[in-house]
């Protein structure tokens, strides 16, 4: 049970200062182990996280000494020093694909290395088609939590617009990858590759394979309501512009005709015969052909349609993808792809966390790794 006049106190506290206040007067006497944290969240009615938080709490103070598979014990405060650099971070991020996994692991290691907690968060927030209200609801639990910073990928699928709304709530907001708000959200973390340098660079690469004609394979616009209500850029504006903004430079300043750039969407739920039927036609039509596709897995579509051709990648075409994923090595031959050093990013990111900076605003160049395409 917890006390009435601890009310106004996040939950979290109010289970610590409980548990405090039982190892204080002998009810978990100092050395013996507590009860498991889903023991605590029976007793307390409080959620898993909620319950991680306080014991996080009660673990910088000294109240708890955590053992390696045998649990939590009571200690007192001069048994274990304080960590004075507690911070309780969230990774609110998808968590689908190599690339997320690869950053997300990459930061808790660092954070955890410091003595900084990191809890991944349920993929609400950049989920496409869940309500606005129930993100809103997630951000709110966040808060009640106690989670103090939050690390997302500040792709076009984040509501912008209710992050603006909570943002003091927040010690910190980390956007990593990238940024597509038409909003600047005060004294948020910004540390992103560069687009449109990535786009040029895959250009420049294509060109010097003595390709001319060119493909950007890309994914799917954001529908106008949800780009609307997440107060995300327009498609003039986000990342795939960017890309082909970068593109179209390098093309112009090599002397390439605008017309000789065509951009092909892949639609989440097309039917994969289709795609490979169309990149047949582009294969068939376009002497000499360069492609460069925003993800390396896009490319395993241009694979099949060479396959089913007898053309061979990197011999009768160039392509390029994105994001140096393990697809790379999965693809045969090996597959060429441009780095967004997402290792910078996350030990930037990391740094920000810290030392509590607040409005650092990086681009990261990135960088082409070759391989045998």
């Amino acid at each position: 049970m917890l006390s009435d006049t601890c009310e106004t106190m996040p939950k979290y506290c109010r289970i610590s200062e409980s548990i405090k206040a039982k190892i204080n007067s002998g009810v978990y006497p100092v050395g013996e182990r507590l009860p498991s944290c889903r023991e605590l969240s029976t007793l307390y009615n409080a959620t898993l996280v909620t319950v991680s938080n306080a014991m996080q709490q009660l673990e910088k103070e000294g109240y708890v000494r955590k053992t390696q598979r045998r649990g939590m014990f009571a200690a007192k405060p001069l048994d274990i020093p304080a960590r004075t650099n507690w911070r309780n971070v969230g990774l609110a991020m998808h968590h689908r694909g190599d690339l997320v996994q690869n950053v997300s692991e990459g930061m808790v290691k660092r954070l955890e290395s410091r003595g900084i907690y990191t809890l991944p968060l349920q993929p609400l927030l950049p989920e496409r088609y869940v309500a606005m209200a129930t993100k809103e609801e997630c951000i709110k639990r966040y808060i009640a939590d106690g989670i103090d910073s939050l690390v997302m990928d500040g792709s076009r699928d984040m509501p912008f617009s209710l992050l603006l709304k909570y943002h003091e709530s927040f010690r910190q907001m980390n956007f990593i990858m990238n940024y597509e708000a038409e909003i600047d959200i005060p004294g948020a973390n910004v540390i992103i590759f560069d687009a449109e340098l990535a786009g040029r660079m895959a250009a420049e690469y294509l060109l010097k394979a003595g390709r001319e004609n060119f493909l950007l394979i890309s994914f799917d616009d954001l529908p106008e309501d949800i780009r609307i209500s997440n107060a995300a850029q327009s498609p003039e504006n986000c990342r795939r512009a960017q890309f082909m903004k970068g593109m179209q430079s390098a093309l112009h300043d090599a002397g390439i005709p605008e017309d000789r750039l065509a951009l092909d969407i892949q639609e989440p739920n097309e039917d994969e015969n289709k795609r490979i039927e169309r990149y047949c036609r582009f294969l068939k039509n376009n002497p000499n052909p360069g492609i460069f596709a925003l993800g390396d897995f896009r490319c395993l579509n241009v694979y099949k349609a060479a396959a089913e051709l007898g053309k061979i990648p990197g011999r009768d075409f160039s392509i390029l993808g994105l994001y140096n994923t393990h697809w790379t090595q999965a693809l045969s031959p090996t597959l060429s792809s441009i780095s967004i050093e997402e290792d910078r990013i996350v030990s930037i990111a990391a740094d920000c966390i810290i030392h509590d900076r607040k409005n650092v605003r990086i681009k990261i160049p990135p960088k082409i790794i070759v391989r045998e395409t």
